[in-house]
């Protein structure tokens, strides 16, 4: 493993630890706070994601959302990320990674 990989690794096992403690201490005012700061984009299109491995949740903001939302999806090696609509309720599977998308 080249150096610059190994301190990817390195930081992306960090930050999962740091993430995992806050989950477990709950969302907090994260929400609000997402939701307080995307008010002005009330009516705009709105790209969100489904919360892994102890990731701040965005669902309720999203859900909150005046406005389309949509969420990534993962179309292959080497292709530009896709997006697909989502709202509270739509049909969701696993995708890539285990990631959930509708």
């Amino acid at each position: 493993m080249s150096e610059i990989a190994e301190r990817k690794a390195a930081a992306r096992k960090a930050a999962q630890s740091v993430r995992a403690e806050a989950h477990a201490r709950g969302q907090g005012a994260a929400a609000t706070w997402l939701g307080v700061a995307l008010a002005p984009f009330a009516g705009q299109v709105l790209a969100g994601y489904m919360p892994m491995r102890g990731e701040i949740d965005p669902l309720p903001a999203m859900a909150a959302h005046s406005g389309p939302v949509a969420a990534p999806v993962i179309l292959g090696r080497g292709q530009p990320l896709g997006f697909r609509a989502w709202a509270p309720g739509v049909a969701m599977q696993r995708g890539q990674f285990g990631a959930l998308i509708p």
